[in-house]
């Protein structure tokens, strides 16, 4: 049993997943961004981190799977703890322990839990579906003749976008001048015609 998914599972849901005796893992939002090196946008996401401090049990993961694995909570208890016991001895042991789908948990020189989020994840339940955004279209890696096609059928559609623009502004200002040159005559007076004496 992957106790690691359940984790995975609840932080979607939830923003603080406590492994009793040992830990937890706690979420934040993390508003959209711009990633330089891949010159694409990254979706809002859910930023997992690790804190020692809370360890007492909140019955939220020993329930979660005593009903998914349709067991007791003694007996999902019992499992959490194994667990937990297995994780200790490692980190003891000063090794990394892989969460799949999660992180990789550590001790720093400090002797400190640390856990470092795996890349790719997005635990956001807003953002499901969503992706990175690229900033430029995809191209095919060509010679430079494709490229500068593309470049140029850019220029072309900027350029048709000047030529529709033109005629609407046009009819615009048409449409604003009549509407002004009749509300203008309307509120005149009519004009005194003097008759000529005989």
């Amino acid at each position: 049993m992957e106790i690691a998914g359940f984790i995975k599972e609840l932080l979607i849901n939830y923003d603080c997943v406590i492994i009793p005796g040992f830990g937890a893992f706690t979420g934040s939002y993390k508003p959209a961004e711009f990633d330089e090196t891949r010159e694409s946008i990254l979706p809002p996401s859910k930023e997992i981190s690790f804190s020692g401090k809370l360890k007492n049990n909140d019955n939220l993961l020993v329930g979660w799977i005593a009903r998914k694995e349709n067991i007791s909570h003694f007996g999902a208890l019992k499992i959490v703890e194994e667990f937990r016991e297995n994780i200790q001895y490692r980190i003891e042991k000063h090794e990394a322990v892989i969460l799949e789908g999660l992180g990789t948990l550590s001790v720093n020189k400090k002797n400190e839990i640390v856990f470092v989020q795996e890349k790719n994840i997005n635990l956001l339940a807003d953002s499901y579906g969503l992706g990175v955004t690229p900033l430029e279209p995809e191209r095919e890696p060509a010679n430079g003749l494709t490229e500068t096609i593309s470049h140029e059928g850019r220029k072309k559609n900027k350029t048709w976008v000047l030529f529709l623009l033109i005629p609407v502004a046009a009819g615009a200002v048409f449409v604003y001048l009549n509407f002004f040159y009749n509300s203008k005559n309307q509120n005149m007076p009519p004009p005194i015609i003097e008759k000529e004496l005989p």
